[in-house]
């Protein structure tokens, strides 16, 4: 991380979102006249201890190097404007929440199998993610996986993006939530009475975002309006005594997206469980699909 301004060396063309707590934007360099994409992070309004989890973040994305997922190259702290410039690993042309708009502009669903390889990917990602092997003993979860996290390249190759949410912790072990919350729409429900949360904190944002990415529905809103009135733990437990049918939609993957919903964290399946769930054979599925999917 470095303290300088990217303006020293990067020319900022354009701001291509206007997300109030992560911008994004087009820069070119100032030598190689080469483009970038580049997150925009301010913390004028952090607190001390929030400022502390957002650094800790940062310096998680610049060490992570994994093909299928977008991560940090170099970040720059702007003291001036108050606010982080990370330089992206990859560009990409949408978001996968982009993507369902325009199937649904045109009345169509995302095929099965395109939904079978964005799964591949990301499990993926969380495997690299999730292993203490990789990250000297640590394990980080990354706390941001939703369809608007998710991006789909000009070349049509998928990626987890980037979080400014992630933390670690050393294996074995959980770790205690910081001062910064996440999207409570993917949250797991043991955010609602606790506060200490492992891997399989991500396991049930990407069974929400597979399940919106289906159906078009965010699954938050589906268990409140199968049980109105009832409190949502209990509209949770009540829904997971039924079958998960999604029309259109096979059997194989209604049920594993089904144990990725588990209400208890730990019966949910581990990202190198998912890789390897019987009867789904998702490896070779992936292969097959290696053509559009990356």
């Amino acid at each position: 991380m470095r303290s300088c301004s990217i303006e020293d060396e990067y020319t900022v063309i354009t701001d291509l979102s206007g997300d109030l707590r992560l911008k994004t934007y087009l820069v070119r360099s100032k030598e190689t006249r080469e483009t970038r994409m580049c997150r925009g992070i301010e913390y004028l309004y952090h607190t001390k201890s929030a400022r502390t989890d957002l650094e800790e973040a940062l310096h998680d994305m610049l060490r992570v190097r994994c093909p299928y997922m977008i991560h940090y190259t170099d970040v720059y702290n702007e003291e001036g404007s108050k606010r982080y410039m990370a330089l992206l690993s990859y560009d990409y042309k949408c978001t996968l929440e982009d993507y369902l708009r325009e199937q649904q502009a045109k009345g169509e669903t995302i095929p099965e199998s395109t939904l079978w390889g964005i799964l591949v990917r990301v499990v993926k990602a969380l495997r690299y993610l999730h292993d203490p092997a990789k990250h000297g003993g640590r394990v980080i979860v990354h706390r941001d996986v939703r369809p608007s996290n998710m991006y789909m390249a000009n070349d049509l190759t998928v990626y987890l993006g980037d979080s400014i949410f992630c933390s670690s912790y050393t294996y074995p072990g959980s770790h205690v939530v910081g001062s910064t919350l996440t999207n409570m729409a993917y949250a797991p429900p043991e955010m609602m009475t606790s506060d200490v949360y492992t891997t399989a904190y991500d396991i049930w944002s990407l069974g929400c975002s597979l399940y919106e990415l289906a159906t078009g529905a965010k699954y938050s809103e589906i268990v409140k309006a199968a049980f109105p009135g009832v409190n949502y733990l209990q509209a949770l437990e009540k829904l997971q005594m039924q079958a998960l049918v999604i029309p259109g939609y096979s059997e194989s993957f209604c049920v594993n997206l089904q144990k990725m919903l588990r209400v208890d964290p730990t019966e949910r399946p581990t990202a190198a469980g998912l890789l390897s769930l019987s009867g789904s054979n998702i490896s070779s599925l992936a292969s097959s699909l290696s053509h559009c999917l990356g």
